[in-house]
């Protein structure tokens, strides 16, 4: 259960890669590696790029990332194999971590802190607190300087996050995150707004009937949709992406077991 809370405040978040990795942890085989071909006119086009690599520990969590058309590598690593204890990432083949994170815990494994540095050098810091059923319910995000960046408070009805109200220095007024659930407790819809009355659509999730999300849609000036195939194994193996309701690039996603 420890560890279930872990995954579920780092990667259930819906930030970045945290969100990919989540999504695309394997059932069968420890490497991942995704190819991208663009769609023109209705046609797909014969290249495909390579966009991201990834491997995980035999636990299933990723230790190393690799983001091919950002020409980025980050490596993570655990305590015993299963509690993230720091990241390093690398931009174009640098030297040295251009970006680090560091992972601080209770004594329940819960996390409680990330400290990120650029270039070596103290950045924004990350403290989460929670409340005795172990939820997650205040994340502040604090600058170099310690001055306040941003505060989120979360709430929760039959134990689902229901609403973050968010007060940043990024806007003048808060703003406010809604999460609703299919029957089954899976997301369903995220909407905003800038108060508790106001409700913009802004996500949409739908899912088979083995409870695999299958199709992802964000409502911003254009409709941008993201529908994924699974092999027989669960293993997410296609993601077509389309835009307004043309489709724009089909990605394969491949599996194999390789030596780390």
């Amino acid at each position: 259960m420890k560890h279930y809370l872990l995954l579920l405040l780092l990667f259930g978040n819906l930030h970045g890669i945290a969100q990919e990795i989540k999504y695309l942890s394997p059932a069968v085989g420890n490497y991942i590696s995704k190819y991208r071909y663009l769609v023109s006119d209705g046609k797909v086009g014969q290249d495909s790029l390579l966009i991201g690599e990834y491997k995980f520990n035999s636990l299933g969590f990723c230790v190393e990332e690799y983001q091919q058309d950002i020409l980025s590598k980050t490596i993570y690593i655990y305590q015993n194999d299963s509690i993230l204890l720091s990241s390093d990432k690398y931009i174009n083949g640098s030297e040295y971590p251009v970006i680090q994170k560091k992972y601080f815990y209770d004594d329940n494994n819960l996390l409680i802190k990330i400290r990120e540095y650029i270039f070596n050098t103290t950045s924004n810091s990350t403290k989460f607190k929670y409340n005795k059923n172990l939820q997650l319910t205040d994340e502040i995000v604090k600058r170099k300087d310690r001055t306040t960046q941003s505060k989120t408070k979360k709430y929760y009805i039959d134990d689902l996050l229901s609403t973050e109200e968010i007060i940043s220095k990024s806007y003048e007024k808060k703003k406010f995150h809604f999460y609703e659930y299919n029957k089954n407790k899976q997301l369903e819809s995220f909407y905003y707004g800038f108060n508790k009355d106001e409700r913009i659509l802004f996500k949409t999730y739908e899912y088979n009937a083995s409870g695999k999300l299958i199709k992802m849609s964000q409502y911003d000036c254009d409709e941008h949709t993201i529908a994924y195939q699974f092999d027989n194994l669960g293993n997410k193996i296609l993601e077509r992406k389309f835009i307004d309701g043309l489709l724009v690039s089909i990605t394969k996603i491949f599996y194999t077991n390789i030596a780390i």
